[in-house]
């Protein structure tokens, strides 16, 4: 919230339910009172949902307005963050059980909106988002991407690092074009260029966040999106399964 009143953004909470309609032979397998109690946890989780995000966003005095819809999450949510600035989606933990979760909605949303998406970790508290950024730069068109993207949260960061891993662009290799452009946007950056050495990349990236203290990595998203398939590169699923402070992804 403090990024968003920083930003004088506008949120938008949007909640999508699982449909709960059963067909004739199947809703007469459970009894009614296993049926009511499936409805009641899943209205429950909505009106807490909102409770959190009014009580949040008013702390905050934070434009706001909150949106409910039912059915496919992986379909519904793609489609709304398509009309704004920027998706923010909170880590699924792996051990939680919530109803009607549909744990490869960050992929469809990096991969099928043309928005950013800022990915907060489901564990540790992030008070600031953004002071400190690393940018994750390889001279690829995603990392592109996420750099143009970044920029408003770039020109208002106490500090900005580019880290080059391993480099994809040979007309590129030590950075500096890219710290040009930044420069350009009023944006002084430190640039790190290290070799993968055969570490694991997304491994090296997310210890060279820790060891800036960067409250926030931007990386560009690789994968595609088919009609029912959703191939997310390799480096882009480990950060999204470890990540260690917010992460906001461009594809």
């Amino acid at each position: 919230m403090a990024l968003a009143a920083r930003c004088e953004a506008h949120l938008t909470g949007l909640y999508v339910s699982p449909r709960l309609e059963l067909p004739p032979f199947l809703s007469d397998q459970f009894a009614p009172a296993q049926l009511d109690d499936a409805f009641a946890t899943v209205a429950f989780q909505r009106d807490q949902t909102q409770k959190i995000f009014e009580a949040a966003t008013g702390a905050a005095n934070c434009e706001a307005e909150w949106i409910e819809l039912t059915g496919a999450a992986g379909a519904l949510v793609p489609a709304q963050v398509r009309h704004v600035d920027m998706a923010i989606l909170g880590q699924i933990d792996p051990a939680e059980k919530l109803h009607g979760t549909d744990r490869a909605l960050p992929e469809h949303v990096a991969l099928g909106t043309g928005r950013p998406m800022l990915m907060v970790p489901y564990a540790g508290e992030f008070e600031s988002i953004g002071e400190r950024i690393l940018v994750a730069w390889n001279g690829s068109p995603q990392a592109a991407r996420a750099v143009n993207d970044a920029l408003p949260l770039l020109a208002r960061a106490a500090a900005v690092t580019v880290l080059e891993i391993d480099p994809l662009a040979p007309e590129d290799t030590d950075g500096t074009d890219i710290g040009r452009h930044l420069q350009r946007h009023g944006i002084r950056a430190e640039l790190v260029r290290v070799p993968g050495g055969g570490i694991d990349i997304a491994d090296l990236l997310l210890s060279r966040a820790a060891d800036a203290s960067a409250d926030l990595i931007v990386m560009g998203v690789f994968g595609h999106s088919r009609t029912r398939e959703i191939i997310l590169g390799g480096v882009s699923r480990h950060v999204l399964q470890h990540m260690i402070m917010p992460v906001l992804m461009s594809h």
